[in-house]
Order: structure tokens, then C-alpha cells, then sequence
């Protein structure tokens, strides 16, 4: 049970999951340090480590959390209207900065233009979204809110593959 494991992570942890499928990930005050970042790692190739979603929550939920990096897992939401893939959201009262999205495959974040790969509605600063692939979202990157009182600062997105989104690939608001 690696929900259990979670809640034992320390700076400089990793948490290698093996092939296989798992149920949502629930991430809460997870605080790694700037030189002892925790990990959460599926295995570097197939077969992959599933994330799987469930109706009414995100596959993926990060809450204050920092310093910490998601890498090599496949992230299936299933194609549940509003599963998001990867989302920190809550606005100021989520403090999670200093993530690293690495590596990932984003699958079945489908079930409509709203429901997102990656998403941040929360004050967000110093996250590395590099090297995953979104295939198929409703929108593959929402990372700030519309209103402009959650921001995306600060952050590095580079060499990511979105591909066939219903929307839009990427939209970063208020930077």
C-alpha cells in the first residue's frame, strides 16, 4: 500500500513504484529541502508504473507540497469528465512550489475541453514541467487562474510532447 509509504517520506526520499496499477495519488505536505528533494518515480521504461483516476478527484493531487518531484509514471484519468491529471489547486491556502514534473505520460484526461493534463489554480512558483507527453487532454497545460490571483511564476516548461488536445495545448495565465 504505497499511500501508507507516503506519509513516511523525508527529505531525499524516493519512492520507487514497480510496474503495475495504482489508485489515485493524494499528495499532502510532502516538504522535501532545496538540496534533498523527495521523489515519487515509476520505472525509467515499460512496462510503467499506472496512476489510475477515479470519479470526483484528481489523479493527481498535489497540496502544500515542495521540493518535490513526480517522474516516470503513467497518469490515466480515465477519461472522467474533470479528472485531471496533475493538479494544485485551493488557491493561497495550497502553498506547493518547487515541484518537478518529469518524464510522465499523460493519458485520459478526455472527457472534456475543461478537464486538464497539468493544472495549477494556486499561487505557483519554481516547477519544472519537462520531458512527459499528454496525449489527448481536454487541455494539456492550465497553470495559473483565469482571474489572474493564482499565478504561475517563475517556472520551466520545456520538451514536452502534447499531442490532440480538445482545446487548447498550453495556456499560462498571469505570469
Amino acid at each position: 500500500n504505497y499511500h501508507a509509504l507516503l506519509t513516511t517520506l523525508k527529505p531525499g526520499d524516493t519512492l520507487n513504484l514497480a510496474p503495475g496499477t495504482y489508485p489515485r495519488l493524494d499528495i499532502r505536505g510532502l516538504n522535501g529541502l532545496p538540496d534533498a528533494w523527495i521523489t515519487i518515480t515509476g520505472p525509467p521504461s515499460d512496462p510503467p508504473a499506472i496512476i489510475v483516476g477515479e470519479s470526483e478527484y484528481n489523479t493527481v493531487e498535489i497540496l502544500n507540497s515542495s521540493y518535490l518531484a513526480i517522474e516516470n509514471l503513467r497518469i490515466d484519468s480515465r477519461g472522467i469528465p474533470g479528472a485531471f491529471g496533475i493538479s494544485a489547486r485551493y488557491h493561497e491556502e495550497n502553498l506547493t512550489h518547487d515541484i518537478r514534473i518529469e518524464g510522465n505520460t499523460l493519458v485520459g484526461q478526455n472527457g472534456g475541453q475543461q478537464t486538464d493534463a497539468i493544472s495549477t489554480k494556486t499561487p505557483t512558483w519554481g516547477w519544472i514541467i519537462r520531458y512527459n507527453r499528454i496525449l489527448r487532454a481536454g487541455t494539456g497545460l492550465y497553470l495559473g487562474d483565469s482571474d489572474g490571483t493564482q499565478p504561475f511564476v517563475a517556472g520551466v516548461i520545456e520538451n514536452n510532447l502534447i499531442l490532440d488536445t480538445i482545446g487548447y495545448n498550453m495556456e499560462i495565465k498571469d505570469q
